[in-house]
């Protein structure tokens, strides 16, 4: 399912750009596809991502992306992305 129009705070915005910026050095760098959806915890993304973004922010950030059915997240805040992720990304030309 391609999502075509979806509208996300800023925030969410913000860290939905930084996860595909993630995904896409990963692949630059040889990762295969599937392996480049794992992104990590919360906290990795927080420090290593969007760093311009308060934890509370990225946790918000993060369980927008999920119930808009973009990311995964598990109860201990690890990370992954979806098909659904990746084709909106791709279909909207985000531009990171």
């Amino acid at each position: 399912m391609v999502i075509s129009v979806l509208e996300l705070s800023n925030k969410a915005e913000f860290l939905m750009r930084a996860l595909y910026k993630e995904y896409l050095d990963k692949r630059k760098s040889g990762i295969i596809k599937s392996e480049s959806f794992s992104i990590g915890d919360i906290i990795y993304v927080r420090e290593k991502l969007a760093r311009n973004l308060s934890q509370a922010d990225v946790d918000e950030a993060s369980d927008e992306l999920y119930k808009n059915n973009l990311i995964f997240k598990n109860l201990w805040g690890y990370i992954a992305l979806k098909n659904d992720f990746l084709e909106f990304c791709e279909k909207n030309f985000i531009k990171v």
